[in-house]
């Protein structure tokens, strides 16, 4: 995670010195990973809920339960095939991932 003030002054600092070209795409990272259920306790205490907690549910059930919100099937099936493509691009971020409280 990273701070969305350090990605504005990263883009800014980048547009100031025009030392870019076309497209390009840069992975900023915070001063240290940190683990979701560390990431939810610092958002849950930020929002005055600090009895949010993090699970982690299996795919399929993530599908399930978005057909059971009334989500269409090719709908839900689309967003399990495109959080396992994030899985892919980002493995440390392995899982379907809730917040729960």
């Amino acid at each position: 995670m990273i701070a969305t003030r350090d990605v504005g002054d990263y883009a800014a600092q980048r547009l100031l010195d025009l030392d870019f070209s076309g497209k390009q795409t840069r992975e900023l990272l915070g001063e240290r990973d940190l683990s979701m259920a560390e990431a939810t306790t610092i958002i849950a205490r930020g929002i005055g809920k600090p009895d949010l907690r993090y699970e982690q549910f299996p795919y399929d059930q993530v599908q399930q339960v978005l057909e059971q919100m009334g989500m269409r099937p090719t709908k839900a099936a689309g967003v399990h095939r495109d959080v396992q493509g994030d899985q892919r691009r980002c493995p440390r971020c392995a899982g379907a991932a809730f917040a729960a409280g």
